[in-house]
């Protein structure tokens, strides 16, 4: 398998990689996963994360890259989005081969270890929920916003 982002990315236009993905873990944008084999088993973790969050972090992505992040409305971005959400949420419901465990993003900041030891049981249990939740930074979350906004995902 070569640069697995890459690859990831281009989903919707070459699936051939994804066997060879078996027993790995591969980040892949919401949007992308109804292009996944439906006759390959996986097991998908969902991070569900705070739409105006989302819409900020959006926001910041494309000043950065010198884009034009005023052309929609925050309301017109998250509506989209969500739409885009509901219909990657049914098909997760609708394929037999896809077992998804649902995250809140806050909560993977909040409480890691309590998330890790979810994600390890999920997994099947063997995995190492200490060094797991050792790893999470929350220093790296930028978008952070008010706890009384929250609108997950």
């Amino acid at each position: 398998m070569t640069d697995g982002s890459t690859i990831a990315t281009q989903l919707r236009k070459n699936r051939d990689w994804v066997g060879e993905a078996r027993h790995k873990a591969v980040k892949i944008v919401a949007q992308l996963l109804p292009y996944l084999p439906s006759d390959i088993p996986c097991r998908i973790i969902f991070i569900e994360r705070d739409l105006d969050e989302v819409t900020a972090s959006q926001k910041t992505m494309l000043k950065r890259l010198k884009r034009d992040s005023d052309k929609f409305t925050d309301h017109q971005i998250q509506a989209a989005y969500l739409r885009q959400l509901e219909m990657v949420k049914r098909w997760l419901e609708r394929n037999p081969n896809a077992w998804v465990l649902y995250i809140k993003h806050r909560e993977a900041i909040a409480q890691p270890m309590v998330v890790a030891a979810k994600i390890s049981q999920f997994l099947g249990g063997n995995l190492d929920s200490q060094a797991m939740a050792g790893v999470v930074d929350p220093a790296l979350y930028r978008q952070k916003l008010a706890q009384s906004k929250v609108l997950s995902c």
